[in-house]
């Protein structure tokens, strides 16, 4: 995920051997305080070989599209944070 000073952001997401093999990219806006962050994707692209796991996930991207997700951040140093959000930890690190 790449935060952009104008509160732009992009992202790309594969899963593991476990699932059906995908890739999830998108953009949107991002906003923060010292103890939360809310990102809001505008778009979202998902590509996979398995045409029925398509079909059964579309619906579920297409959900979050303009929906902001806000989850608490605790910072881990200046260049890394963990945000939780439905249960799940996101661990981010600053990139040079």
């Amino acid at each position: 995920m790449t935060f952009n000073a104008d509160q732009t952001m992009s992202f790309a997401a594969s899963n593991g051997p476990k699932q059906a093999p995908y890739k999830l990219t998108g953009m949107g806006t991002w906003k923060a305080t010292d103890k939360d962050l809310t990102v809001v994707p505008a778009a979202m692209q998902l590509d996979m070989q398995d045409r029925v796991a398509k079909m059964r996930l579309t619906p579920y991207i297409e959900k979050q599209v303009n929906v902001p997700q806000t989850g608490p951040v605790v910072w881990k140093g200046e260049d890394e944070f963990i945000c939780t959000k439905n249960g799940v930890a996101q661990h981010f690190r600053r990139v040079r």
